[in-house]
């Protein structure tokens, strides 16, 4: 009886665990360009071109990445080594540059992490 419910238990915690991990996965976001909407994916890396224009790479390493944040202004916070590894939240209008999507971002609303 004792195994039967250990058993059980072990099977259950793995059958919760993998319905609680959120699958990024590839998204086809041309059918969303020119949208306003909001995405979430973790942030794995960031390249600071200057002070005012940093690139940001979602769900993935340049150039595998989901999306690229590109986040324009003073208004939002630079320090985007804290957040790396972090799942954040963007809202925006989803445009291509070369054929791979973009959301610009110059609002810090716009924004939420995790």
């Amino acid at each position: 009886m004792k195994k039967s419910a250990l058993l059980l238990t072990v099977i259950l915690s793995f059958s919760l665990a993998s319905k609680a991990q959120t699958k990024t996965g590839h998204i086809d976001y041309s059918q969303y360009v020119g949208k306003t909407s909001t995405y979430c994916d973790t942030v794995y890396s960031f390249k600071k071109v200057n002070d005012t224009l940093t690139l940001v790479d979602m769900g993935g390493y340049y150039p595998n990445q989901n999306f690229t944040l590109v986040v324009k202004g003073s208004k939002i916070p630079n320090n985007w080594a804290d957040y790396k590894k972090k799942h954040v939240c963007v809202t925006g209008t989803v445009i291509l540059f070369k054929q791979k999507p973009e959301i610009v971002i110059i609002d810090p609303d716009a924004l939420k992490i995790d």
